[in-house]
């Protein structure tokens, strides 16, 4: 996508799997913003807690400033915390619907008027292991 000068916001959500601190998050986007800006092309790290509408509207506020607008979204939410049914607790099972569910929502609202704005794109929906 650098190569036909498009420039990338990555998002990268605060509740991460518990195997993914948020200094290993940041450090992979450190390196994936270099790598591009070494090819070329433009890339900026947003952090996002994606059940957090005030992040969202932070994030896309963030990617107009710096780009001008938006043409694409890719979605990749989810939480692969396991639970056990009938045992679940509802705290955790409600954490799981917000993130794999409601997050899902919460960017395609949030982002398309700014999609639309910017003369349309595309919004795709990743299912995140």
């Amino acid at each position: 996508m650098e190569a036909w000068g498009a420039r990338q916001h990555a998002c990268s959500p605060k509740r991460a799997r518990p195997c993914s601190s948020p200094a290993a998050v940041r450090s992979a986007a450190t390196r994936w913003s270099t790598e591009i800006a070494a090819a070329g092309g433009s890339a900026h790290f947003v952090p996002l807690d994606v059940a957090d509408q005030d992040h969202w509207d932070a994030a896309v506020a963030q990617v107009k400033d710096q780009a001008g607008g938006l043409h694409v979204l890719i979605n990749i939410v989810g939480s692969n915390d396991l639970v056990m049914l009938p045992e679940v607790d509802i705290d955790a099972w409600n954490r799981i619907f917000e993130i794999n569910v409601t997050a899902t929502l919460r960017g395609i609202q949030t982002c398309a008027p700014l999609i639309k704005d910017s003369g349309g794109g595309s919004i795709a929906l990743v299912r995140a292991r």
